[in-house]
């Protein structure tokens, strides 16, 4: 009375939990600077994370100290949104190996293992997960996904938010001689 699983295509796992297989990310600065201004300097929030965009949250006040709310309200205040089953399940197989319990969106409770432990989640690898429904008062740490995908910054001698940068106009007249009228 045996019977063996295993995942579809396009589908990791052991065939008791299947992950959508992911397609890891490009590095958006590469294309168009990522949306930033030309000069300005771009990095992927997403790519160079290595976890697609997810990351683990903790309050200030130490491990398991937030219920199902203020997890939700703490990932907001950081610019983000409690990460989605397949966001999470995502960043494992990006990479995120963590053995700590955290909120993720719809009030459930896991975390991402790489490697089988004993310690950790009885020797499963994937998403090991909570049994649901999970008591919203109860404390955890939280999985967050980074709305915002990349960040913009204007190099020195330049204002702007990274989006537009502009030079100063003091040192663009200062480096070109042939303003030199002008700027007297």
């Amino acid at each position: 009375n045996e019977r063996e699983c295993e995942c579809l295509p396009g589908y990791v796992g052991n065939g008791v939990q299947c992950l959508e297989k992911v397609v890891p990310p490009v590095d958006r600065c590469l294309e168009e600077n990522g949306g930033c201004d030309p000069v300005a300097t771009c990095s992927d929030l997403h790519y160079h994370a290595n976890t697609a965009g997810v990351f683990h949250l903790r309050s200030p006040e130490g491990r398991y100290k937030m219920n199902f709310t203020q997890a939700d309200i703490a990932c907001q205040a950081e610019g983000a949104t409690l990460a989605t089953f397949k966001q999470l399940g995502d960043a494992q197989q990006l990479g995120m190996h963590l053995c700590v319990a955290g909120w993720i969106e719809g009030g459930r409770v896991g975390y991402p293992t790489r490697f089988p432990s004993t310690n950790c989640g009885d020797n499963h690898v994937g998403l090991v997960m909570y049994k649901d429904p999970v008591d919203q008062s109860s404390k955890y740490d939280a999985y967050c996904y980074r709305l915002k995908e990349v960040s913009c910054s204007c190099p020195e001698g330049y204002v702007g938010n990274g989006d537009f940068c502009n030079g100063v106009l003091t040192s663009v007249l200062a480096t070109n001689g042939n303003f030199s009228i002008f700027y007297k």
